[in-house]
């Protein structure tokens, strides 16, 4: 399992927020993948002891901490 970073629209579209979501082989084809949305905040809020906790527990991160611009 893996986890990234992105930022989706929702209801209302105008409203963004950044998310931390865990990409996993879909339920009915292993070999297709399949997003979950795991948590969503307002942008500038960063999602860091989240994805901290995440990866203590073994889920194998893709791309920087939240908040990290490099």
């Amino acid at each position: 399992m893996t986890m990234g970073l992105g930022r989706w629209g929702f209801l209302p579209y105008r409203i963004k927020r950044d998310c931390i979501v865990l990409m996993i082989p879909a339920i009915d084809n292993p070999t297709e993948r399949q997003e979950i949305l795991l948590s969503s905040l307002p942008p500038g809020r960063y999602l860091r002891a989240v994805w901290e906790a995440l990866v203590a527990c073994g889920v194998q991160a893709s791309g920087n901490l939240p908040g990290d611009r490099a």
